[in-house]
């Protein structure tokens, strides 16, 4: 279900490899499998860049869609601070139960992190922006269109009024 194929022969390979130590990865000019057995049913995932702790904090977190768009197949969002690589299912049985240090360990490794491109990751931002310039733009809108109109009703006025004097004019030449 997780590999998303009915192709038996993947199905197959993916159970005798499911930390896809075999499955190849070229990262620093060296080829590395996408994960590691460390333990019967435990993998050690290839992890290509880290967050890490800098004054108590950690610094650039894994990336979380704020708009839960979906990802394509074969991708998962990175979790415990692997920013990019390459992780899978996890066992539902912790290790170090009991300790401060528990964590639930992966028993794959057949998912890519998936990293956002550069607008995806921003996305948030430029709906900021495009909502605040499109307030804007209807406010100075709103702001012309009322200065343009007090303009044309300020002429029309200065054109009845001499309409009025040519009509008044003309009155006291004909008497």
């Amino acid at each position: 279900e997780e590999l998303e194929t009915s192709d038996l022969q993947k199905v197959q390979q993916f159970e005798l490899d499911p930390c896809q130590t075999n499955k190849k990865t070229e990262w620093n000019g060296q080829l590395y499998g996408q994960g590691n057995c460390t333990a019967p049913g435990i993998c050690t995932c290839l992890c290509k860049n880290r967050a890490y702790l800098i004054d108590g904090e950690y610094e650039d977190l894994p990336w979380v869609d704020p708009l839960a768009r979906s990802i394509p197949t074969g991708f998962t969002f990175g979790t415990r601070k692997c920013i990019s690589g390459y992780e899978g299912a996890r066992s539902n049985e912790p290790l170090l139960a009991g300790t401060d240090k528990e964590y639930y360990p992966f028993k794959t490794c057949h998912l890519t992190i998936y990293e956002p491109n550069w607008y995806e990751e921003y996305s948030v931002l430029f709906i900021a922006l495009a909502v605040i310039f499109f307030i804007f733009t209807g406010m100075g809108y709103v702001v012309i269109r009322r200065r343009i109109r007090q303009e044309y009703l300020l002429v029309k006025a200065a054109r009845r009024r001499e309409d009025d004097d040519e009509a008044t004019t003309k009155k006291n030449k004909a008497k």
